[in-house]
């Protein structure tokens, strides 16, 4: 990294001079304006001109060879790398399947389909990016996952199937906050103007990227759960059922305090979170040693073993938010990171 010199210009000016060849390859000349922003962590990026964000259109083909499920992963790819307008075409005619596809998708990333015909869709992003806090989108995001963990225990508990399949229903909710938000940081890695305007670095975007990955994987955990507790034909055996709630019950508990430990900071409760490891593997343990004695039955021994699985997952995935809080404290700044020499 090159070192400049501040210089005093006039009683109340500094100023510090640009590096030649950056110069050189924008071609500036004396009394150019150069535009100048600050970044999440306090550094200043020039610009030899304006910066201004660009709107990406995006062609995707969608024919039968292609397939469903492979014209919505393109979708998805579009969205999370910034694409805010969408030409859908097809060779042939859209079929009325092809047609459902394009308006599930539209309603999945906020999008709203603003031409329709026989071969073509135009859909655009209405969302006004710069009035989205991230923050609160993931602190949203979280308090829907929370409800859902609280009443897919509850459903497990009471082998409330309703309850299962109201857990079951916010799963999609929980997909378009994650989808949103990783558009978000992905942009904001991307492009220092945005990146300046939600207040992160780079190395916010690595943890932040986590933390959502994180929270949105607890929410399928829990449908998992909830799957399990609507189609389940056998009822669980009373003592094994008591021993997988406890379960739940701690690993929810340990995600919540890795969730609160990633907002404040607090390395003391996220070293809980790690520490509890030895705790939850025991309660594991009792699972298995308890349908060891009393299940017998293939069906439910399934049901059980799943169950048990999903709900250490749960777990596993706050010691991972657990770990972001410990690693983040322990990094440095952006400005300090190695690498991007001036010579």
């Amino acid at each position: 990294m090159q070192a400049r010199k501040v210089v005093r210009l006039g009683k109340s000016t500094l100023v510090v001079s640009l590096p030649k060849q950056w110069v050189n390859l924008h071609g500036l000349q004396p009394d150019r304006t150069v535009h100048l922003r600050m970044r999440g962590d306090g550094s200043l990026v020039v610009y030899p001109k304006e910066p201004r964000e660009t709107e990406r259109e995006l062609t995707i083909t969608f024919d039968t060879k292609k397939g469903k499920e492979a014209f919505m992963r393109e979708m998805v790819s579009g969205y999370l790398n910034g694409a805010s307008r969408f030409r859908i075409v097809s060779p042939e005619v859209f079929n009325s399947e092809q047609q459902q596809t394009v308006r599930d998708i539209a309603g999945k990333l906020y999008l709203r389909i603003m031409k329709a015909d026989s071969q073509e869709f135009i859909i655009e992003s209405l969302l006004d990016m710069s009035k989205i806090s991230l923050q609160t989108g993931m602190r949203r995001m979280h308090t829907i996952v929370a409800s859902m963990c609280a009443d897919m225990l509850k459903a497990l508990q009471e082998e409330n199937a309703e309850l299962g399949k109201a857990v079951i229903s916010l799963d999609e909710d929980v997909d378009r906050f994650s989808l949103l938000l990783l558009r978000m940081l992905r942009n904001a890695a991307f492009d220092p103007i945005i990146a300046g305007r939600i207040g992160i670095n780079l190395l916010d975007c690595l943890d932040y990227q986590n933390f959502i990955q994180h929270v949105e994987g607890v929410a399928d955990l829990a449908v998992n759960v909830s799957n399990l507790v609507v189609h389940n034909e056998d009822k669980f055996h009373p003592s094994v059922l008591e021993r997988l709630v406890t379960v739940g019950q701690a690993s929810h508990l340990y995600f919540e305090e890795a969730v609160e430990a990633f907002w404040k900071k607090d390395l003391e409760k996220a070293n809980k979170v790690l520490d509890a490891t030895t705790e939850m593997e025991d309660l594991n343990m009792q699972v298995l040693g308890e349908m060891a004695k009393k299940e017998k039955r293939p069906f439910a021994v399934c049901s059980s073993c799943l169950v048990r699985a999903s709900l250490m997952d749960i777990y596993n995935r706050g010691r991972e938010i657990a770990k972001t809080v410990i690693n983040h404290a322990f990094g440095y700044p952006l400005s300090e990171s190695p690498g991007g020499e001036i010579q």
